[in-house]
């Protein structure tokens, strides 16, 4: 038996095992251990393998991101110079890739000329170039294009021309570089060889997979974090079920960064600035509590125990979230874009942000605002009911306000903090991990 390493272009080894019969015929048996990437949105040490060419060296940066603290920045270079940086990965079956960038360089006036820029390649062909709006502005923009099965290369470089001009950086003081984020990749295997995203186990990944996420999610289905949980924050929720529809579908482009629930009558609505990828809610409500769906969405399922209904609704079509009879609370609700949690606004005088971070350890801080002083109450509750502490019992006048939960003597789990106002009760699920 001969065991040969190499090193994979991610890495990662591989051994390939050859074992002679009597005969001198041999068989042979392959592990591949795959890099295990799905999303890279640089928040955290990169678990890929990142290589640069040119005159300088990518970087991380936390001057400017699309969401989180963190991008990554382009090298600083000189005029006929570049900075390039690339990564590889085995795409398993056909899918995109999808990120943000944003090129602060000198621009054309007139829009018709490339001085500076990105260049996007996927193999060594060019696929976009990306420079400064004419405008002399730098917005973050999100792309998506389609990869093939099979290893893939992809690079992003940064390249300039052989002079200034009127709207080069020192008369403009842009920053001279180009920054990428959020980076989605298509489906690919993890170091267990399993497909990232393939929740069910048949290796595709496709709407089978995105229903037996929502399952997890509700609690209908025994949940199993290795395979469903693929932002990797120990829980399985409205997130987890986006990045597998982004792997079975393609992410949505104009993300929202904001949702607005109302009620209208008898219907629970949303307004956003963008596409709502996804909402979870749960909800309290008496026995004679009647409610539909609206039909207009990817995916809307719900489970109800006892008083309380979790609903969860994949790509809404329409504002019409939820036609219903009777009176039911808001207790927790969460929204999502293509790759994360955005704000919501309820309809009260009372609005309950998320809590941050989630998880924590062991502090955790929750921000509320009021339009008319009251008193709140705020009180942390374990899985089985019971109370394990008391953040606040006060009056608090009108405007925004910050409170903070130290859970430095209680033991690692899930909790559930209720915030009681004007007799109505709003709880946040947060996870505490030591």
């Amino acid at each position: 038996t001969v065991d040969i390493l190499s090193t994979a272009p991610y890495g990662y080894q591989f051994s390939l095992e050859l074992t002679l019969d009597s005969d001198d015929n041999y068989w042979s048996n392959s592990y591949t251990f795959i890099l295990e990437a799905l999303t890279e949105n640089f928040e955290n040490q990169s678990s890929l393998d990142w290589s640069f060419s040119g005159d300088a060296d990518w970087y991380l940066t936390q001057e400017f991101s699309s969401s989180g603290e963190s991008s990554f920045s382009s090298g600083q270079i000189g005029d006929n110079s570049q900075s390039s940086v690339s990564v590889s990965v085995d795409v398993l079956q056909q899918g995109n890739i999808t990120f943000s960038y944003m090129v602060s360089s000198e621009y054309s006036p007139s829009g018709s000329n490339f001085y500076d820029g990105l260049m996007f390649y996927i193999d060594d062909e060019l696929i976009d170039q990306f420079q400064s709006n004419s405008s002399d502005t730098y917005p973050w923009t999100t792309v998506s294009y389609s990869v093939v099965p099979g290893n893939r290369t992809f690079t992003w470089t940064y390249i300039k021309d052989g002079g200034g001009g009127s709207t080069d950086c020192t008369n403009t003081g842009c920053e001279d570089a180009a920054f990428i984020d959020d980076i989605v990749f298509p489906s690919v295997a993890s170091n267990n060889n399993n497909v990232i995203g393939d929740v069910n186990g048949d290796e595709v990944v496709n709407v089978l997979d995105v229903i037996q996420a929502v399952n997890m999610a509700l609690g209908t289905q025994t949940q199993n974090l290795s395979l469903a949980d693929l932002n990797n924050d120990g829980i399985i929720n409205v997130l987890d079920i986006v990045l597998v529809v982004n792997l079975a579908l393609q992410p949505r482009l104009d993300d929202a960064s904001y949702v607005e629930i109302f009620m209208e009558e008898n219907v629970l609505k949303m307004s956003s600035d963008g596409s709502v990828s996804g909402l979870q809610l749960l909800i309290s409500h008496d026995e004679f509590f009647d409610f539909q769906l609206s039909d207009n969405a990817l995916i809307s399922e719900y489970n109800t125990i006892g008083n309380i209904t979790e609903i969860i609704i994949i790509h809404p079509d329409e504002e019409s979230l939820l036609f219903f009879n009777n009176d039911f609370d808001i207790l927790e609700i969460t929204a999502v874009n293509s790759y994360q949690e955005i704000d919501v606004t309820l309809p009260s005088i009372f609005n309950l942000g998320n809590a941050y971070p989630n998880p924590f350890n062991p502090v955790t801080s929750l921000d509320f605002s009021l339009l008319a002083a009251g008193k709140v109450k705020v009180k942390v509750y374990d899985t089985r009911g019971n109370l394990v502490d008391i953040i606040a019992d006060q009056n608090f006048s009108a405007g925004n306000h910050v409170i903070q939960w130290n859970a430095e003597k209680i033991p690692s789990g899930i909790y559930f903090i209720k915030t009681e106002f004007n007799n109505k009760i709003f709880s946040k699920k947060v996870t505490l991990l030591k």
